[in-house]
């Protein structure tokens, strides 16, 4: 099962370096030990883009995801190199670990190939297809 840490922004006393729309010059950041990324809505996907992006560029640091987020979008999270997500206190107290680790537990398939350690539904589908076709 994938794990992600869920943190205050109490608990991590100062965010890092924050990145913000529009994102311009992933390369300048690779060298920074740790990235916060910005989600400035909740309808606004860019921050996954860029951290997939810096991840792809080599970037190693910390990639923190802060701002308008949800428990169900912990699996793009992860797919997309993050390794914790920061939110305020008002966020905090309506979606705290509990709720982040409950919607983990609730899911244990995917629809993506990439995700190394979950079966996809596809594979899923396919199984039972050759099995019912197979007769094994």
């Amino acid at each position: 099962m994938h794990k992600i840490s869920v943190r205050g922004i109490e608990e991590s006393q100062a965010l890092p370096r924050v990145l913000q729309a529009p994102f311009e010059d992933l390369q300048s950041q690779l060298g920074e030990p740790s990235l916060a990324i910005e989600f400035a809505t909740f309808a606004d996907g860019r921050g996954f883009s860029v951290a997939k992006r810096l991840r792809q560029l080599g970037y190693a640091g910390e990639l923190l995801a802060t701002g308008y987020l949800i428990p169900d979008q912990w699996q793009l999270l992860i797919e997309c190199g993050f390794d914790a997500v920061v939110l305020d206190d008002g966020r905090l107290s309506a979606q705290g670990e509990a709720h982040w680790q409950a919607a983990i537990s609730a899911r244990d398939l995917a629809y993506q190939y990439d995700t190394a350690t979950l079966n996809s539904v596809w594979q899923q589908r396919f199984a039972v297809q050759r099995q019912v076709v197979h007769g094994h």
